[in-house]
């Protein structure tokens, strides 16, 4: 699991009343034969709950930290006092000849069994110079094809094309999985939180569209955030006063 860098406990929830939030609580109280402001009630269950799972992942990676930096003091003490006891035999003996010597290693140490696939530097370059990026870099296969070309973080010095303008040809599971690794490194690169907020409700409305349940819905709308996360980045790049909110306000049929 990607190492959680913001304190669930001290995050608050998002107010699922606002006009943001229409589209999600409007598919919900279709789907569900409810009204609005019992969809709003669905969706702050559904963050509170999965709150509180970050919040018990949160729990145990404070205590791994702590037993890492415990083991971690012990072992240094090991070492400390293994260079010591050499270091008195070495004074009780007569000089002998210099021979290269090898450093300690701890026994039984496990080694890592898989590799985390991430997104090119490339990618993560642009996301803190808070540019627009590609969601592709963020999939599966475009993280494992940064790991063999990810040389340079440079633009034009940069050959990665096999994901490039290819956002609105996506699966509707590579654009899953790669919008969770998208707002995973928002956070790591220090986005502010109301903006990563704003495009976790965006994509929340996606998933919730009833225009899923037509033909080609998918489609349309990957297609159709690939228009809006595209014009988003670039608002908040133009306007002064940055871009709060990615609003699904007008139906994606018609792009």
């Amino acid at each position: 699991m990607p190492r959680i860098t913001v304190n669930p406990n001290l995050v608050e929830a998002p107010d699922f009343t606002l006009e943001v939030y229409a589209i999600a609580r409007d598919a919900i109280a279709t789907q569900l034969n409810i009204t609005t402001v019992e969809a709003a009630e669905r969706l702050k269950e559904a963050w509170t709950a999965d709150n509180d799972v970050k919040k018990l992942a949160w729990d145990e990676q404070e205590l791994a930290d702590c037993e890492e930096a415990a083991q971690r003091a012990q072992e240094e003490d090991q070492q400390r006092n293994e260079e010591l006891q050499r270091n008195e035999q070495n004074e009780t003996r007569e000089p002998e000849k210099k021979k290269p010597k090898l450093n300690s290693f701890i026994t039984n140490r496990p080694i890592a069994t898989a590799i985390k696939l991430r997104p090119s530097c490339f990618a993560l370059h642009k996301l803190e110079e808070r540019e627009y990026i590609e969601l592709s870099y963020f999939t599966p296969d475009g993280c494992a094809e940064a790991a063999n070309n990810d040389h340079a973080v440079a633009e034009e010095a940069f050959t990665f094309s096999k994901v490039n303008d290819l956002d609105d040809k996506l699966s509707w599971r590579e654009m899953s999985m790669a919008k969770i690794n998208l707002l995973q490194c928002m956070e790591e690169t220090g986005w502010p939180q109301d903006h990563i907020i704003a495009l976790t409700t965006f994509y929340l409305n996606l998933e919730n569209h009833p225009k899923r349940q037509e033909p080609d819905g998918d489609t349309v709308l990957l297609a159709y955030q690939a228009q809006v996360c595209r014009e988003w980045h670039i608002q908040l790049k133009r306007t002064t006063d940055w871009c709060k909110n990615v609003e699904c306000n007008q139906d994606p049929a018609s792009d």
